[in-house]
């Protein structure tokens, strides 16, 4: 019975945020479709920036008296360049790559150690017209490529191995955004899409191996935003509704893992020490996004994440630099099993404007 405890849990896995969709962690994602389109002025500007950061959870249950304790290390490379053609044309291209490490480790007996670690590519392609009366309209698709990788686990008698493959895919979008003279706002729709990867499960208990259909989901979303010129700096506000109940791996009554939330994102820039320098913060917060108990992970709880960089673009420096901030809570409350879900994150950013 052990044993087969044991195995069911090997099987479930601890890393079924990722399987849902590409990267998984919402608040550290400042740089959104909504952003871009809101801040980027109508010339050829670039950027180049590199971010680090490490997550640290844990799981604590009271009725298996259990914890897990979960290591993530990512570290993001992002690239992004406009070009412009004419008035009325413009371009863009935005191309973030990810390389992420997970460790999973129970405390209590049996020790399992979980680890994994892979490579996701999201560029994103934009066609920008800019109408007479300050109106932009984007045309572009997302794209997203997950590198084949394998996770696996291991105890003291026993050890499993699951191997995904690579897959690759992408969903159209739209922005419209209306200019103003010191007060911007506009949505952005990107259509939901699911890809099918294969998957294979193998273990050391009884030698046997399966073959699975994994699906990697992007949900619907559809934002709303502004932003405010003031006469010290500006002011950014995002509201972004996910139908990630729409899709992804289903149960065999049809259930998703997860369920349809929201993410609000509100930054600003504050000019320092004689407007040399700006000081540029983010504040992200996502709600709860898991269907059921069966579904809860530290990328599915609600979370708070808090971007504070240093920009010194007006003192002559293409140069910023930043802090990273993450937390997350939840409680789970049963019967017969009560858990709590945290996580605290830390991390750098480092990178380069051009055309500011």
């Amino acid at each position: 019975m052990k044993t087969a405890l044991t195995y069911a849990l090997l099987a479930t896995g601890v890393f079924t945020a990722e399987a849902a969709g590409a990267f998984p962690y919402d608040v550290l994602q400042t740089d959104t479709l909504a952003k871009e389109s809101a801040t980027l002025k109508h010339n050829n500007q670039g950027q180049l920036k590199t971010k680090v950061i490490v997550l640290d959870g844990e799981i604590k249950t009271e009725g298996t008296d259990s914890t897990i304790d979960s290591h993530v290390l990512i570290n993001e490379v992002r690239f992004m360049q406009q070009a412009v053609f004419s008035p009325n044309l413009a371009a863009r291209v935005s191309a973030p790559v990810y390389f992420m490490y997970e460790k999973e480790e129970s405390k209590d007996q049996p020790r399992i150690v979980t680890e994994a670690a892979w490579v996701e590519a999201q560029p994103r392609f934009d066609l920008i017209y800019s109408t007479t009366n300050n109106l932009d309209i984007t045309l572009g698709a997302d794209t997203f490529y997950v590198r084949n990788y394998d996770e696996r686990s291991k105890a003291e008698t026993f050890s499993s191995h699951d191997a995904y493959h690579a897959a690759f895919y992408g969903r159209p979008h739209l922005v419209i955004v209306k200019h103003g003279g010191t007060f911007d706002a506009g949505f952005t729709y990107q259509i939901g899409v699911e890809k099918n990867r294969d998957m294979t499960k193998s273990n050391t208990i009884d030698n046997s191996v399966f073959k699975f259909k994994d699906v990697l989901f992007e949900p619907t979303t559809v934002s709303v935003f502004f932003r405010r010129e003031l006469s010290l700096g500006s002011v950014y506000g995002e509201f972004a509704a996910i139908e990630a109940s729409g899709g992804g791996n289903k149960t065999e009554k049809g259930a998703t893992s997860e369920e349809d939330y929201f993410k609000v994102q509100v930054g600003g820039a504050i000019p320092l020490a004689s407007r040399s320098l700006v000081l540029e913060p983010t504040l992200i917060y996502k709600s709860l996004s898991y269907a059921d108990n069966r579904n809860v992970t530290l990328a599915t709880i609600p979370g708070f994440g808090l971007h504070l960089d240093l920009n010194f673009d007006n003192a002559g420096l293409p140069l910023f630099v930043g802090i990273i901030l993450v937390k997350g809570t939840d409680g789970q409350s049963l019967k017969e099993f009560n858990a709590n879900y945290k996580v605290f994150g830390y991390g750098a950013t480092v990178g380069l404007n051009w055309g500011f």
